[in-house]
């Protein structure tokens, strides 16, 4: 009797395993597909018209490539790294993801935080509207500026578990512990809540 128990209660985790996996899947395809289709019809009516292709919306263009850079590439490989125990694409692609997802984040930061500084300038300052120029060289800094953020979860020697790759970005720490401190701090879940990082 217990054993059948047992045999009953594993097939329904079985099923509500197999029932979460397309669930998330689904979800998750709806969110790249949606995410997607809005950021570049976004683009595509700044870029349209020319009264809207303003020094200001050139922060709105940022905000679209990055959420682009997000959904494209970080999200497709995380929803692979949690639908499979290991990463099939290898290790140096797993760092590269988190780099990536880690980069746009604060890129979709800063670029928030810029906008917020120009409308401060023009509403309370009273500056008038920047050039195109300032705007690109300020959204220049901001990507590299995040991009060096987020190089030392490339760059330091993390190892992983697994040798085919590092399932669920949980890294063993390497022998420099400061390297992998460093980058644990640099990891987009401490920069950004999980709950709000959807690209």
């Amino acid at each position: 009797e217990i054993s059948k128990l047992h045999a009953t209660i594993d097939t329904l985790m079985q099923r509500f395993s197999s029932f979460a996996e397309i669930s998330f899947l689904i979800s998750s395809i709806l969110l790249i597909v949606g995410g997607v289709f809005s950021n570049v019809m976004v683009g595509y009516v700044i870029l349209r018209k020319k009264i809207l292709r303003t020094p200001r919306n050139l922060y709105i263009i940022n905000l679209t490539i990055s959420d682009l850079t997000m959904c494209l590439f970080c999200m497709p490989l995380t929803l692979v790294n949690i639908l499979n125990v290991n990463f099939p694409f290898g290790e140096y692609i797993c760092k590269l993801m988190h780099v990536i997802q880690c980069s746009n984040i604060l890129v979709s930061i800063c670029t928030i935080v810029a906008i917020a500084a120009d409308r401060y300038a023009a509403i309370v300052v009273g500056l008038s509207e920047r050039s195109h120029w300032y705007v690109i060289w300020t959204l220049v800094i901001i990507w590299i500026t995040s991009i060096a953020f987020a190089t030392p979860l490339y760059i330091f020697p993390i190892e992983s578990n697994i040798p085919s790759g590092c399932p669920g970005g949980n890294f063993v720490p390497s022998k420099d512990k400061a390297h992998y401190n460093h980058a644990q701090v640099l990891k987009p879940e401490a920069v950004y809540p999980p709950a709000l990082n959807t690209g």
